[in-house]
């Protein structure tokens, strides 16, 4: 869907997907083609892939890939089965690449994974009554037509431009894969357009100024603080360091400011009033409850280790400081 963006648009400019409506507008579209007076969308599979191992270059790009598809898991909870394309080492794009490197990145499991994925929910009771599969190719063909043999309705959703006659041909040689016209993408696009909009959150972090209710367009993911523009700001600005500012001995008691709180292992970083990073386990808290801590507040700690080069040093006795100016 995302490579295929300027077919369902038109060409249309900075058209984006709201895969949080997309469900929802197609749900609607197969509702009607079934005549059914509703469709209730039990889950979303995304079957995918994304490339590792790449040259140090791509590499932004390559993370805005994953954190893209974790969005989709974390905020609109699509389950996703996603393989590794490994780049071994090379540019994302031919044309970066040298002319006399004739690699091609091996896209496997993905065609396997959707078609064994429909078949396995297929085969359990009551686990769907429809299938609604977002496809294009014609490899297709025979587990949709298995799909059906097990009692089970399909239907079709493809994009003018990249979807195979046979999918939506009628032809007496073909198998009967489908229980409705396609659904073509192309005619619902600005149902399912992604319209940025400004709503109401409180902000939490420590350091805001003012109404904690502010105006936004950021959707955090589950478990991450809401913290508003300026806070992200004045937060960033507060972490700036040249270096080390002065040195500092193991006990020595120092002020600093949560860095980074990682929930699901127990742990963290602060850094210093001397500008170095120092680790903190749960377990070196005192008088403080890990999860009461926030990215940007003000903590009061103990140097337990001095950090040498780009290696951390680590902090003891931390609690949330009382100094709150």
């Amino acid at each position: 869907m995302y490579h295929s963006k300027d077919f369902i648009s038109g060409e249309q400019t900075k058209f984006t997907i709201d895969y949080g409506k997309f469900p929802k507008v197609v749900a609607e579209e197969v509702a009607k083609a079934l005549g059914m007076p509703a469709i209730d969308v039990v889950r979303v599979h995304l079957v995918g892939s994304y490339p590792s191992n790449c040259d140090q270059e791509d590499e932004v790009f390559a993370q805005r890939q994953r954190d893209f598809l974790t969005m989709l898991k974390s905020r609109y909870r699509y389950e996703l089965r996603i393989f590794p394309v490994d780049f071994k080492g090379r540019r994302l794009r031919k044309d970066d690449r040298d002319v006399m490197d004739h690699f091609e990145p091996k896209e496997k499991c993905v065609d396997i994974a959707l078609a064994s994925s429909l078949l396995y929910h297929a085969a359990l009771p009551s686990s769907y009554d429809v299938a609604i599969v977002v496809i294009g190719d014609k490899d297709f063909l025979p587990v949709l037509e298995d799909v059906r043999r097990l009692g089970k309705r399909v239907v079709v959703v493809s994009v003018r431009g990249c979807c195979s006659c046979e999918l939506f041909e009628s032809d007496d040689n073909l198998p009967v894969v489908r229980d409705a016209p396609v659904i073509w993408l192309d005619d619902i696009a600005d149902r399912m357009e992604l319209k940025i909009e400004t709503f109401l959150m409180e902000c939490e972090s420590p350091i805001h100024k003012g109404d904690l209710e502010v105006e936004t367009t950021y959707h955090p993911k589950d478990g991450e603080p809401f913290y508003c523009d300026e806070c992200r700001h004045a937060y960033a600005e507060m972490l700036k360091s040249d270096g080390p500012k002065f040195d500092v001995e193991v006990g020595m008691e120092l002020t600093g400011l949560i860095k980074t709180v990682i929930d699901t292992r127990g742990y963290g970083f602060i850094v210093g009033e001397d500008g170095r990073d120092y680790f903190f386990h749960a377990t070196n808290l005192v008088d403080t409850d890990f999860e009461d801590l926030r990215i940007g507040q003000k903590v009061d700690f103990e140097v337990r280790e001095i950090g040498r080069g780009e290696r951390s040093g680590k902090a003891d006795e931390v609690q949330i400081s009382m100094d709150i100016e």
